[in-house]
């Protein structure tokens, strides 16, 4: 049965992750793609004016973790059945339940491309989306680095990801020399060159990983480094991680790494879902327009099928609608 907007708005109104914080419309139009928004005042209404004049519809407005926690105590990740990873977790949540088709929310340190690797989602952020606005809400993480946040979206259909980003970020101008380096660990073989450097251990800590990340965009057109799996051995939390030795190392176990440290560089990143469970390819530059360009026509060659069980179990969106048992 296909998901029709009306099936995917009653999912919306049966909510049964908790993961909608507020309804935005009584009904939907078929055809029009569907937006969710995490309910935080860093996002401006002036998106989503932008984006309701190309057929856009905005949606649900989205739970999300408390003051920005990068573990959600409130919601469950429907595929782990963990604590759900955040801050956007419920954004990621109603884009993976097909609630919505795509969301926008912010990131701070992680709180994008953790909840969308950890759903099977691609992510993406970048500095240069709405920065006057955003430039208003100076933050401090609990390690007590100051940022911006950083504005992005979540989405399952890469091509509608790239659509979107395209409507804000319109570029065409490319790097000539490009440039791409990975982990001389890794041992993926991609589909196009790299250049292989000695990588700090990505669960490093924030203020050892932040300049040598800013150093090291500075020298390439990206870097593709793996995350994750995100939160599934682990608490991937630093105010649980920071009492002692043995809840630091149960925070590591959540393989939280450069995605930690990508807004506070000031850098622009996607995140590519991969087979392998809440796992992702993590690209990464600076934050200039001829190296997103650039970045972004890498992409496709490494976007994988999406894996048929969880498909078949989460898609069918008139599952939660079956009958239930009949008396007499």
């Amino acid at each position: 049965m296909r998901n029709t907007n009306a099936l995917k708005h009653k999912l919306a109104i049966l909510n049964p992750y908790h993961s909608v914080y507020k309804l935005c419309k009584d009904t939907v139009e078929e055809g029009s793609i569907l937006v969710g928004v995490k309910n935080t005042e860093v996002i401006p209404f002036e998106m989503i004016t932008i984006l309701e004049a190309r057929n856009y519809t905005l949606h649900t407005i989205d739970t999300c973790s408390f003051h920005g926690r990068a573990i959600d105590l409130q919601l469950i990740n429907p595929i782990t059945g963990r604590y759900m990873s955040g801050s956007s977790s419920g954004s990621a949540i109603n884009v993976f339940l097909n609630i919505n088709d795509i969301a926008i929310a912010t990131d701070g340190g992680g709180s994008v491309l953790a909840p969308a690797i950890s759903l099977h989602l691609f992510g993406f952020i970048s500095p240069l989306l709405m920065t006057n606005h955003v430039q208003r809400f100076q933050k401090q993480s609990t390690d007590g680095i100051l940022f911006y946040p950083s504005l992005g979206f979540m989405c399952k259909d890469y091509s509608l990801l790239m659509k979107t980003i395209e409507i804000f970020l319109m570029n065409k101008e490319l790097e000539h020399d490009v440039v791409i380096f990975k982990d001389t660990n890794e041992a993926y073989s991609f589909p196009f060159p790299t250049t292989s450097i000695s990588l700090l251990d990505s669960l490093s800590p924030r203020e050892t990983l932040l300049p040598f990340l800013k150093d090291l965009l500075v020298n390439c057109t990206f870097l593709i480094v793996k995350e994750g799996p995100i939160d599934v051995y682990g608490f991937g939390d630093s105010i649980f991680g920071h009492f002692n030795e043995t809840t630091k190392a149960i925070q590591k176990r959540a393989n939280k790494g450069y995605l930690r440290v990508v807004n506070m560089a000031n850098a622009t990143a996607i995140v590519i879902p991969r087979k392998d469970l809440a796992t992702g390819w993590l690209l990464i530059c600076e934050s200039k327009m001829s190296k997103i360009a650039t970045m972004l026509r890498y992409v496709p060659s490494l976007v994988e099928e999406a894996d048929p069980l969880v498909s078949c179990y989460f898609d069918n969106l008139s599952a939660y609608f079956e009958g239930g048992f009949k008396k007499g």
